[in-house]
């Protein structure tokens, strides 16, 4: 009986863990998963000893406040590691935890990274720790792919599995009535960024006083945070929570302003025009801009080459800009189809089929070959 060590520290990661682990089940449903996760790793069942996605850590600053707890973490995960002696370890995303984690079990177990550490828009550097403590690396973007080849890495691209899961929604209503805030997944994101939106909102209903609001919640954070945030704009604003539900805020809105991430990439998928926004603890933000290598933040803009989509970063980020930048959205019938084609561009680019289910395929084929190899070696 094959077992598997999956580590996601992050909400996304999570949900790409469990559909990774459904197909895996699919082929061979004996296979045993163990690991670090949410509340969907564990619901696809995987035998989760820490839930990762519920520490709030966003950036340098962060992990280092949370220091202790971290190590405490990691330390447990590779004891029960070295408890459980898993065939194959799988590593998703969050290569601050995950990379180093790779290093310390230095090639006694397979290692298979799924989805890339972002070391092409920084941490170059990170691609020698790559190539010398990961097996296998499953990309979902095509020039990951081109990137890890070039370094002589072994590497699948199997397209994006939100492709699969997010059904093609590209028609535009000729105005703006609603506008939809994702302020993030992590409780400091929200707490640095939903303040400037809802300062961006007011501006925007004062000025277009039949636009509704959408706020998504995160259901990895406690509605008491939102409420505190909310507080001075609620006899100023009316705006409509749904909580634990972000796709229904982006099929429901005309209009989003969404924060950095896995979420910025659904938006586009679903065909709905947005801004991206981020903002990070200035130690945090100070290092990165050392280190970053690409002219954008936003994997649609990445993909596209250009800016399609508006950022605003750090200091850029503050609600006169979400309502200079939402107003010209709102006026221009035009801008919000640019966007919308790019989009289906970017939808084609990333559309394999069945992704998690190819990835899994990977996977399985990747057992077999060391199990081979092992036996080979036994016989010799």
């Amino acid at each position: 009986m094959k077992k598997i060590f999956v580590i996601a520290g992050e909400a996304s990661g999570d949900s790409h863990g469990a559909r990774l682990v459904a197909e895996l089940k699919k082929i061979n449903p004996s296979l045993e998963f163990y690991g670090l996760g949410g509340e969907k790793m564990l619901a696809a069942g995987v035998q989760v000893n820490t839930d990762l996605t519920r520490i709030s850590a966003l950036g340098l600053t962060d992990v280092l406040l949370n220091y202790f707890k971290y190590r405490e973490i990691f330390y447990a995960a590779l004891e029960r590691v070295r408890q459980i002696k898993p065939d194959l370890i799988i590593l998703i995303d969050y290569p601050g935890f995950n990379l180093r984690f790779a290093k310390k079990i230095a090639r006694n177990i397979p290692i298979i990274y799924y989805i890339s550490p972002q070391i092409w828009a920084w941490g170059r550097r990170r691609i020698s720790v790559i190539r010398k403590f990961v097996d296998k690396l499953i990309v979902f973007f095509p020039f990951e792919k081109e990137m890890y080849d070039q370094a002589r890495i072994p590497c699948t691209y199997v397209g994006h599995p939100l492709t699969d899961e997010i059904p093609e929604m590209v028609s535009i209503t000729g105005s703006v009535k609603t506008l939809g805030l994702l302020p993030g997944s992590r409780e400091k994101e929200v707490k640095r960024i939903l303040p400037v939106l809802l300062e961006g909102a007011y501006l925007i209903y004062k000025k277009f006083t039949g636009i509704n609001f959408l706020l998504s919640e995160s259901s990895n954070i406690r509605e008491s945070v939102y409420e505190e945030i909310l507080t001075p704009f609620k006899d100023k604003l009316n705006i409509k929570i749904l909580r634990g539900k972000p796709y229904e805020v982006i099929q429901d809105s005309d209009l989003l302003i969404v924060t950095s991430g896995t979420a910025t990439l659904e938006t586009a998928l679903h065909g709905k025009p947005h801004i991206l926004v981020y903002k990070a603890a200035w130690l945090t933000y100070f290092l990165g801009r050392m280190l970053i290598r690409v002219s954008f933040l936003g994997i649609v803009n990445v993909l596209s080459g250009k800016r399609i989509v508006p950022e605003l970063i750090q200091t850029e980020l503050t609600g006169k800009n979400v309502f200079k930048e939402a107003t010209s959205l709102i006026k221009s019938t035009a801008d919000r189809e640019k966007q919308i084609c790019a989009f289906r561009d970017i939808r084609k680019q990333l559309s394999v089929g069945n992704s998690a289910g190819l990835s899994a395929k990977e996977i399985a084929n990747f057992l077999q070959t060391q199990a081979t190899a092992s036996a080979s070696s036994k016989n010799t």
